[in-house]
């Protein structure tokens, strides 16, 4: 598996290269899904978190008969976003650092 790192710091793997469908998925979303969770969140701890609970829960579903593509773009961000929001919930968020926001304030602000 050939790795790098984000601008963040974190290693992204090539997933694909073992040619499955998890790995596929792994590919074409895990780095947006992240980026959406790590600025929503603000941890890239949970962030990663999200990422997983996100594509095993698609990886779950059974594959459309046919490229779904953007129907599955969408799902996974509103499923990313559904998760950021429970986690932030359950979350201690006492220990949060300055300048950091619940998820969707951006969007009220």
């Amino acid at each position: 598996m050939k790795s790098g790192k984000t601008r963040h710091g974190h290693a992204v793997g090539t997933a694909s290269a073992y040619g499955d469908r998890a790995g596929a998925l792994y590919d074409q979303y895990a780095a947006g899904l992240y980026s959406q969770a790590r600025l929503t969140l603000d941890d890239p701890g949970v962030a990663e978190q999200v990422v997983c609970d996100v594509l095993a829960e698609e990886y779950g579903r059974a594959p459309a008969p046919e490229d779904d593509g953007a129907d599955a773009s969408y799902r996974l961000a509103v499923s990313a976003y559904r998760r950021c929001e429970e986690l932030d919930r359950n979350l201690d968020r006492d220990d949060r650092g300055p300048g950091s926001r619940r998820p969707g304030e951006w969007l009220t602000a």
